[in-house]
């Protein structure tokens, strides 16, 4: 069951919150009435509780349990979630980068949906509740015909421009059956679906494109039929990592620590000549950042992390450097331009547009990443003064930097 435990922790739409932040608001009726006892959360699960019978949490390590969790499908349940008192009122501590919410009456007939824009997170949200709809279908393997070992199901609410960061998944549902099961009030979303074949690989099969899903008031029960996943075709980045392992060119930049750090692969950089190598900056203690688009954390909390420092050290910028190197093999970026194109959502709503202050390289080919044994986006190095590779992070040059 080791398999359905990671579906757990991927699923759980758990990213480390730069800015948590506060909303506060009403939930009344169709009438304009408070709802008391409602309950507000921005991502349910379809799964019920993560307790037992009676009231002991559940031991997501042991089978019986897991099948126990995946086995209530249909059964909508929050995952932290506030509680409305008499007048409909609610306070909600919300984590960074979320900002769509659902509410449900206590028995799970009425709920609604609010969209926080941008500005708006200080005022209180008004959210009305109507009759809930029931989602259900059945997924199969599109390659067999056969039904998955494990499925699990997203919904989210379409995107917004100005939060391009944003997870705006609003409920998922997990089965061992192949079926899903949701409440949600009428509107517009988009379906994800995720299934593992027999011996398959977590996340091995997919629907892509997600399909768009209108969810009609006017019934309270609407099928979606059998949904199919297919393995969606690999990535230049899978591709290579798959080569690298076969023919053990992958590396582990820890055990390099004491040596000189292998050669940069550069297509293109910004306030650095391309050619740059880190043997260039002998002398200086040298940050690199490893990055890219695909990576929410990288952009929403290590790079801003990092120019906060950049700044705040301005006076000793000729002890140090830091790099953001772009290593985004999944997308065809051939320059800075293109990549500042592709930034461009970031840099208007994230970075209160502004470009990086120090200089940005570009490896779209995965080199450099297999030359240092890279295994994920948001990995930082740190280079001493004499050119070789050690164990530290920017608190670790701040220290250094005191002596």
């Amino acid at each position: 069951m080791r398999l359905l435990c990671l579906f757990i922790v991927f699923w759980s739409g758990a990213i480390v919150a730069a800015d948590d932040w506060q909303l506060r608001g009403r939930v009344v009726d169709e009438a304009g009435r408070p709802v008391a006892g409602a309950t507000v959360d921005h991502q349910w699960r379809a799964n019920g509780t993560q307790k037992r019978a009676d009231g002991t949490p559940l031991d997501l390590s042991n089978d019986e349990d897991v099948q126990t969790l995946w086995g209530k499908v249909g059964q909508m349940e929050p995952f932290d979630g506030a509680t409305t008192t008499a007048d409909g009122s609610f306070e909600l501590q919300v984590r960074a980068r979320r900002h769509t919410f659902m509410a449900m009456d206590r028995a799970r007939q009425r709920g609604g949906l609010a969209v926080i824009r941008e500005g708006e997170e200080a005022k209180p949200v008004l959210i009305r509740l109507v009759p809930l709809v029931k989602i259900h279908g059945t997924l199969e393997l599109a390659e067999s015909g056969k039904k998955p070992v494990f499925t699990i199901v997203r919904f989210l609410v379409p995107e917004e421009a100005s939060r391009p960061l944003d997870n705006f998944s609003i409920a998922q549902c997990g089965s061992l059956k192949s079926r899903f099961e949701v409440l949600l009030p009428p509107g517009k979303y988009l379906l994800e679906a995720l299934g593992a074949p027999e011996g398959g690989d977590f996340a091995d099969h997919t629907i892509t494109p997600n399909p768009e899903i209108t969810v009609n008031g006017d019934r309270r029960e609407q099928d979606l039929g059998r949904l199919r996943l297919a393995k969606p075709t690999p990535t230049f980045r899978q591709e290579q990592m798959a080569k690298a392992d076969v023919d053990g060119s992958w590396g582990d930049y820890k055990k390099r620590y004491g040596q000189t750090p292998p050669e940069w692969h550069v297509f293109d950089a910004r306030r650095v000549k391309k050619e740059t190598q880190p043997g260039d900056f002998r002398g200086k203690w040298l940050l690199v950042y490893f990055w890219g688009l695909s990576c929410p954390h990288c952009l929403g909390e290590d790079l801003p992390r990092l120019a906060k420092f950049y700044e705040a050290h301005a006076a000793q910028r000729d002890q140090f450097e830091i790099l953001a190197f772009c290593t985004d093999c999944d997308h065809d970026l051939k320059s800075i331009v293109e990549l500042d194109k592709a930034l461009a959502p970031i840099i208007k709503h994230v970075w209160s547009g502004n470009h990086l202050p120090f200089p940005v390289l570009l490896d779209p080919t995965f080199t450099t990443m297999r030359r240092y044994g890279l295994h994920a986006y948001g990995t930082l190095l740190l280079i001493d003064p004499n050119g070789k590779l050690m164990e530290g992070d920017e608190k670790t040059l701040a220290e250094r930097l005191k002596r």
